[in-house]
């Protein structure tokens, strides 16, 4: 009995965090759709000269991001859905801006590299035996230093700076996926409802979303090589 107990809670485990990469990838593909129809149709051109549309495309995710996070308990989880495909359709929006300013190959490469590095760390998070918790809280205090030292580099330009802040982004968010997966693997229970499932299906994506979204960014600043225009 005990055997058959563990083959269906490896059995539910393995639907489970399957489900969140599933979500999350196609998260990423809808980004891409995004920015691709950003170019394609014209919209790219508008988000450069800055204006309304910039901001509300800049700072929605933003918004989208904190009402998931505070609004997970109260929520339906189709909302929660609903709010995930909003945010990844306007994120990759933005990301459109970002995007052109560099080749098409480097942006490959960048994702590659991101690809690779992402599933790495994932699969260590799942795997080991470790407790990242000590870890992971220590990530978050250094993400705010990151931030902190971004706006920083914004009005105090430093080439130093700026190199240490595309290694420290790189390290900060390998270090978070691989807590965010054993986060997640951890909370799983073969006895929760398919209602605090789907919520953490969802968050679980958004999470792992952001983490590679913010690996490729930051490794992108070391690979990337900047168009003419």
């Amino acid at each position: 009995m005990e055997m058959a107990y563990r083959d269906t809670y490896d059995m539910g485990l393995r639907n489970y965090m399957t489900s969140i990469y599933n979500l999350m990838l196609m998260g990423l593909l809808a980004s891409a759709g995004a920015a691709w129809f950003a170019g394609a149709s014209g919209m790219l051109e508008v988000l450069k000269q800055g204006g309304l549309l910039f901001w509300l495309v800049a700072l929605s995710p933003l918004g989208l991001v904190i009402a998931m996070s505070f609004g997970v308990e109260r929520m339906k989880v189709s909302t929660l859905h609903a709010l995930y495909w909003a945010f990844v359709i306007i994120e990759g929006l933005g990301l459109s801006v970002i995007l052109s300013r560099y080749t098409g190959g480097s942006v490959l490469m960048a994702f590659l590299a991101s690809a690779v590095g992402f599933a790495g760390c994932s699969l260590y998070g799942y795997t080991t035996k470790r407790n990242l918790g000590p870890i992971g809280s220590f990530l978050i205090f250094a993400l705010f230093g990151l931030i902190a030292l971004m706006i920083l580099n914004i009005f105090i330009p430093s080439t130093g700076l700026n190199l240490f802040i595309g290694i420290a982004g790189i390290l900060i968010f390998a270090g978070l996926t691989a807590w965010d997966t054993q986060s997640l693997k951890e909370a799983y229970s073969a006895n929760m409802d398919s209602d605090t499932q789907g919520r953490i299906v969802v968050m679980g994506a958004l999470n792992l979303y952001l983490d590679f979204l913010n690996m490729f960014l930051f490794i992108l600043r070391f690979v990337g090589v900047k168009t003419d225009d």
